[in-house]
């Protein structure tokens, strides 16, 4: 799967990924929301990323807010896959 990156440029899915390069704090909360989806639906849209190099996206966009890291964490309803990583 590719899609449009910000500078205009097709990023393909499982090459490269831009905001880890960038650090980009302000993905931080919008991506710990996409976490959020079924499990189905995120391996639909990130395929591989999501057992491969989530934890390291997370890493690399972290704001700082432990608070809702941890409740990603603990939250039951969340496929325990995505809360592991």
């Amino acid at each position: 799967m590719c899609v449009q990156v910000s500078t205009g440029r097709r990023q393909c899915h499982g090459h490269h990924h831009p905001t880890i390069a960038a650090r980009d704090s302000q993905a931080c909360q919008p991506l710990l929301r996409l976490l959020r989806l079924p499990f189905q639906d995120l391996d639909d849209l990130l395929g591989d990323a999501v057992a491969e190099s989530m934890a390291k996206i997370v890493a690399g966009v972290f704001d700082g807010d432990t608070d809702a890291l941890f409740a990603l964490m603990i939250d039951s309803s969340i496929d325990g896959f995505i809360r592991a990583r």
